[in-house]
């Protein structure tokens, strides 16, 4: 009961800095867990006044846009997607550890050009608790634009915004947390299309097959895939299909981690 009261106290919270931005907000939307329940809640309070923005880039896998723009539709807000070439930035494509603190860089530089081009008062995103000691260069960046997290603000965990997509009916409230298809390739190798490309299809393909929480990892020419160790059988059961699909589109070898899956594995 008391988990309850305080979970309510904290959406009250929310929704209060949310009302606040009287001007309106522009919502990173990235189709994840926490950046989906952020747009539904924030058009549930400011309405029209607010515009979940996609980032559609070589760095985003092809079925979270697609995601993306489904969520939207279905529940209702304000959407658009905003092309970036992303690998035209040698300091995105050299892959230094502070590599996700350059592309959050000017990701939300540009967020804040439209919101200030179209009179929206700031920018918002998903960011919680659980991510303040994580490893995520991106913050610095978040916090040298002023970017609002609400969600880190009012006291959310991923859990109580799991709990609260859940209440909303939203789909994606066990959806497993996601990352963009950079952070497959080891820190040091330059990022590039193709390899992004063969990432992305490599696990949409195992997606397809049934497998919800995958990573493959560029070891290029070897793909080393993490899956949690409930998806192992499966894994074994289609590893022809597997192999032979990797092989098409480019891999030499194909294995399984052994450790399973592991959030952030190539993180310093």
């Amino acid at each position: 009961m008391r988990a309850k009261i305080n979970l309510e106290s904290k959406m009250h919270e929310l929704k209060s800095l949310i009302a606040s931005y009287k001007k309106g907000v522009i919502v990173a939307f990235s189709a994840g867990v926490d950046s989906t329940v952020l747009s539904v809640i924030t058009h549930q309070v400011l309405a029209e006044k607010m515009l979940a923005i996609t980032v559609d880039s070589d760095l985003t896998p092809s079925y979270e846009i697609e995601t993306a723009k489904q969520l939207a539709k279905k529940f209702g807000f304000p959407h658009y997607l905003l092309h970036l070439e992303l690998l035209e930035y040698p300091k995105i494509t050299e892959n230094t550890p502070r590599r996700c603190y350059y592309c959050k860089k000017l990701i939300y530089e540009k967020l804040q050009d439209i919101a200030q081009s179209k009179g929206y008062e700031t920018v918002l995103d998903g960011s919680n608790i659980d991510d303040i000691n994580d490893f995520r260069p991106g913050r610095k960046a978040l916090a040298e634009l002023e970017v609002i997290s609400p969600f880190e603000i009012t006291g959310f965990s991923k859990n109580e915004i799991r709990e609260v997509a859940r209440r909303l009916g939203l789909p994606v409230w066990n959806k497993p947390s996601s990352a963009c298809l950079a952070s497959r390739i080891p820190f040091g190798i330059n990022l590039s299309k193709v390899a992004l490309t063969r990432i992305g299809e490599s696990e949409e393909f195992l997606k397809m097959l049934g497998i919800k929480q995958v990573r493959v990892r560029d070891h290029y020419p070897l793909a080393r895939i993490e899956s949690n160790t409930e998806n192992w059988r499966l894994i074994l059961e289609n590893r022809k299909k597997i192999t032979t699909k990797l092989e098409e589109l480019g891999y030499s070898f194909v294995c399984l981690d052994l450790d399973g899956y592991k959030t952030g594995s190539f993180n310093p």
